[in-house]
């Protein structure tokens, strides 16, 4: 199973995943689990829709960057980071202008 996962989606740790998330979805169901075919069928089956799902939803993340126009990387995430955190300090900075003098000193010292 691992190795059809693998090969199919070019990537060992999601194919990890797949394969765990087959047998945990297998375990949970087994109380009412009733086998219609051979477990070569089953997991074949499994395999396939598990695949199928996880390539669905990494065609839909590029899709999505593509007409954003960007993609996110640590460097745009800490920039932005920067920026909200500038933008923060500026409103609790007019906020506490806006207070009494007394009150002002509470939060400036």
């Amino acid at each position: 199973m691992f190795v059809i996962a693998s090969k199919r989606l070019g990537n060992e740790e999601e194919a990890e995943e797949i394969v765990q998330e087959i047998f945990l979805n297998l375990w949970r169901k087994h109380e009412n689990f009733i086998l219609t075919t051979g477990f070569n069928n089953y997991f074949a089956i499994a395999i396939k829709f598990e695949v199928l799902d996880v390539m669905r939803k990494q065609l839909s993340i590029e899709t999505f960057e593509k007409e954003l126009g960007f993609s996110y990387d640590e460097s745009d995430y800490s920039t932005l980071r920067h920026m909200d955190m500038l933008e923060l300090q500026q409103r609790l900075q007019l906020t506490i202008k806006q207070l009494p003098e007394k009150c002002q000193l509470v939060f400036i010292y």
